[in-house]
């Protein structure tokens, strides 16, 4: 029962994550194009903005999920709700998702502050994000990124 109730907080929480993007979105004038599912590169909701022109505005709206889920940790942390073990597991996964180095909000930030995407602007958005994408992956920053990622995951787990 504890691993379904761990999947429900995490769906829970990955939700409230797409809920920072759209607070994010609505308080700057972002228009959302569309919010949604995807099963690629693995199962996860998103949200469809007018790319921000601002660089503000873009970091903004990309941490704004990854904000707000670490405001839930910090409560949770505050308030000692680790007896709560499917809570735990729960928000784990979602901090362990929404970090990892192979799709997440911080892969977007770091591919769309490459020199190439840069000058290519918003012209050819997604052919242009794929090739900095395979340019990053596997670089010396994105083994970095791995690193610390594992180094994050290690932590949270020991917390049990």
């Amino acid at each position: 029962m504890i691993i379904l109730h761990s999947l429900l907080f995490f769906l829970l929480f990955m939700l409230i994550h797409e809920g920072g993007h759209i607070i994010a979105a609505k308080m700057m004038a972002i228009p959302i194009q569309k919010v949604g599912a995807s099963l690629k590169p693995y199962p996860h909701f998103y949200v469809s903005v007018t790319w921000p022109r601002s660089i503000i505005q873009k970091y903004t709206y990309l941490f704004a999920g990854m904000a707000i889920s670490w405001l839930i940790f910090s409560i949770v942390q505050i308030n000692d709700y680790w007896g709560i073990k499917s809570l735990y597991y729960g928000l784990i996964i979602q901090l362990i998702v929404e970090m990892n180095p192979f799709h997440s909000d911080i892969i977007i930030a770091i591919v769309t502050n490459r020199k190439g995407f840069k000058k290519a602007g918003l012209n050819n958005f997604e052919s242009v994000y794929k090739k900095e994408l395979a340019a990053y992956h596997f670089s010396a920053l994105w083994y970095l990124h791995f690193s610390l990622w594992m180094f994050v995951i290690v932590l949270l787990l020991k917390m049990t």
